[in-house]
């Protein structure tokens, strides 16, 4: 089995599905911006700036995670918001703004409802270049609503993953063997094949649960688990009793102890008889 790293995969999609409380009025205080986290003083923006906010981590194509920010501002034009976007602390991208028809949701004629970050260059710690290659990122927001309810994420994720190391190996009910990996991955790598034989008690045992081909068993009908009359595989399991133990445990002792007694019965009428039989 090939142990190696798996190449990580750089984000190129998020899908956001979340719903935006159409009860909200449009901040105090405006957006302002761009902001950089890595500034002197460093710049943020503030709670009194956006009506609600949610993050999703994001990968460059060195399997790097970067902590991705996404702010929702209410329009003062009705059934409107600004989003925005910041990547580790620092604006990405123009603000966009989305419209919902008034049934809080988006018209299908706009559908999808996308926005594109073209050339994000990846930072490091301290700020600078971290030498991933720069890439474009598209936020899907089709599935997102504007309903008078409170503000929800449903779900958020991405396609992007860091690099992982093998973590263990699965074999599913038809003989296919999948590696799995600590980033959350797995890729199949073969595929546990099974036979039949014409006679399977002429199969000669060679120890254990090994078997050979003989002349009396026939050849070998090699074939996929689950098919054309081939078993199916249970990986990862043991062959276990039907019964409950304690309970066969607990009749176990109860029946010795019935024994023991009427072996002691038996004995004291045996030593009953003999005394009578001596008393003649």
């Amino acid at each position: 089995v090939d142990a190696s790293l798996i190449a990580p995969k750089q984000t190129q999609t998020v899908n956001l599905a979340l719903n935006l409380d159409s009860r909200e009025t449009q901040p105090l205080v405006g957006w302002g911006g761009p902001y950089d986290a890595f500034a002197s003083p460093p710049t943020a923006p503030s709670p009194d700036m956006f009506n609600s906010s949610t993050s999703v981590t994001v990968y460059d194509g060195q399997g790097i995670p970067h902590a991705m920010s996404l702010y929702f501002e209410k329009s003062a034009t009705p059934n409107q918001w600004d989003v925005h976007s910041l990547i580790d602390g620092v604006t990405v991208g123009a603000p966009t703004t989305i419209n919902f028809d008034p049934s809080g949701q988006f018209n299908a004629a706009s559908l999808p409802v996308q926005i594109n970050i073209a050339g994000w260059t990846p930072l490091n710690a301290s700020g600078a270049a971290s030498g991933a290659a720069p890439q474009n990122l598209t936020l899907d927001l089709s599935k997102m609503s504007q309903l008078g309810s409170e503000f929800a994420v449903s779900s958020v994720n991405q396609d992007g993953y860091s690099s992982g190391q093998l973590r263990g190996l699965e074999i599913d009910n038809q003989g296919i063997m999948f590696a799995r990996y600590t980033n959350g991955r797995s890729r199949a790598i073969g595929q546990v094949m099974m036979a039949n034989f014409t006679n399977p008690n002429g199969l000669q045992a060679t120890g254990d649960t090994g078997w050979s081909e003989t002349a009396a068993s026939g050849v070998p009908v090699v074939g996929v688990a689950g098919t054309s009359g081939m078993g199916i595989i249970q990986s990862g399991a043991l062959e276990d009793s039907n019964v409950e133990l304690t309970e066969q445990l607990v009749k176990m002792i109860v029946a010795q102890r019935n024994f023991q007694a009427n072996a002691q019965m038996i004995q004291t009428e045996d030593a009953v008889t003999q005394t009578i039989i001596n008393l003649r």
